[in-house]
C-alpha cells in the first residue's frame, strides 16, 4: 500500500524527531529501571539480611506499581 504524499507532508520532520526522542527516552528509562532492580537484587540480601525470595518480591512490587499506575518515570 502506497501512502499519498499529502500524508507525509502533514507530519513534518520535527514530529518524527520528537517521536524518536520519546522512544529513546522510554527505552533508557525502562532499561535503567530493570537494570537497577537486577543489581539491587544481588546487594539487598547481604545488606538487609533477608533471603533472595523476599528481595525479588521488592523488585516485583516496584515494577508492579509502575505497571499498575501507568507511570514508569
Amino acid at each position: 500500500m502506497k501512502l499519498p504524499k499529502s500524508w507525509l507532508q502533514k507530519d513534518g520532520l520535527y514530529s518524527w524527531i520528537v517521536l524518536l526522542a520519546i522512544t529513546v527516552n522510554g527505552f533508557c528509562g525502562l532499561g535503567w529501571l530493570f537494570g537497577s532492580i537486577g543489581v539491587l537484587a544481588d546487594v539487598f540480601p547481604g545488606y538487609l539480611g533477608i533471603d533472595a525470595t523476599k528481595t525479588n518480591a521488592l523488585g516485583s512490587t516496584f515494577i508492579g506499581m509502575g505497571t499498575f499506575t501507568g507511570r514508569w518515570m
